[in-house]
Formats: structure tokens, C-alpha cells, sequence
């Protein structure tokens, strides 16, 4: 799986409630919840090598286990390119206040 960072602008992340006519009690609790559509998911990721999206006897399902290292993945890569900025941001302000000074 490519970690593209595309896919993270992509997701779309919401509440919702669990609907009690296909799902038992213990799990449509009348609780706000939040996550992610696994239908959407699905489609952001149509070659799932991962599990990340999983169907059971109810329907399309997101399988959180495989998706938030992906997420957590996704975090590092982009603390990554802050850290890289930030690095850069400091030379050129050494390199502004060099030119300024002379």
C-alpha cells in the first residue's frame, strides 16, 4: 500500500448513530459516535490489501485495527515534512539576518 497522502485529504471523517432495526442493542446504543463511512473508505482504498474495510452479515465495516496504523503512519510522514520546514524556515532566516547585517 502506497502511503499517499492524497487519500488523507480525502477522508471524511463523522458522526452518526448505529441503526437499530440492523444492528443489536448492545451495539445501536443511541450513542453518538464518530468515524468514518466504510463505503467511503472502500472506495478510497479499492485494493485492500490490508483489511482496512471488511463485510460482514450487516454490511461494509471499517476495521479500525488495520486502519489506525495507517493513520498513525500518515501523522509521521507529515510531522516529517514539518520538521524538514521548519529546518529550512531556520536557514533562511540565519541566512536573512546575515544579509541584513552587512
Amino acid at each position: 500500500m502506497q502511503f499517499d497522502l492524497e487519500l488523507l485529504k480525502k477522508l471524511k471523517a463523522c458522526t452518526f448513530k448505529y441503526d437499530p432495526v440492523k444492528l443489536p442493542a448492545d451495539i445501536a446504543d443511541g450513542k453518538l459516535h464518530i468515524g468514518f463511512i466504510a463505503q467511503h473508505i472502500a472506495e478510497l482504498f479499492p485494493m485492500d490489501e490490508y483489511g482496512i474495510v471488511k463485510e460482514d452479515s450487516v454490511g461494509l465495516k471499517v476495521n479500525y485495527n488495520e486502519f489506525v496504523p495507517l493513520l498513525v503512519k500518515w501523522t509521521q510522514m507529515l510531522l516529517e515534512r514539518i520538521e524538514l520546514q521548519e529546518e529550512k524556515i531556520s536557514r533562511l532566516e540565519s541566512q536573512i539576518n546575515t544579509l541584513m547585517e552587512e
